[in-house]
């Protein structure tokens, strides 16, 4: 008997929980971190290389060429260029190259969806 009861008053308290619950459930998105791109350069000793020159390229053909660059940015006193979600463009993968004085890098970064957040991209100049 004492089980029966054990047994019964656990389905008790599962159907009330389910019957207690609010089901309507309402999603509002936020976007509250505007999509950028947050490029840092750096030189081989991993220190900030201010006031370089970045160019932001849609293809690696433009990269190679040094053409049609989407933004040129100089970068601050800290190595550090945004890039925004609209000088972007659109989501995809953009190529990157960084220059200061003699010195120069290159790089590509992972695909962008460009919907929300920061993305970090690190360029080494040598």
């Amino acid at each position: 008997m004492k089980t029966t009861h054990k047994y019964l008053y656990t389905l008790f308290i599962a159907a009330l929980s389910f019957t207690a619950c609010d089901r309507e459930i309402e999603q509002e998105i936020i976007d509250i971190t505007p999509p950028e791109l947050h490029v840092f350069i750096e030189d081989g000793s991993g220190s900030a290389v201010a006031n370089a020159t970045v160019n932001i390229y849609n293809t690696e053909e433009n990269l190679n060429n040094s053409t049609d660059p989407v933004i040129t940015k100089n970068a601050d006193d800290e190595g550090k260029v945004i890039a925004t979600g609209d000088e972007l463009g659109g989501p995809g993968v953009f190529y990157l190259r960084a220059e200061s004085g003699s010195q120069s890098g290159t790089g590509a970064t992972p695909y962008l969806l460009l919907n929300d957040g920061h993305t970090r991209f690190e360029i080494i100049v040598q």
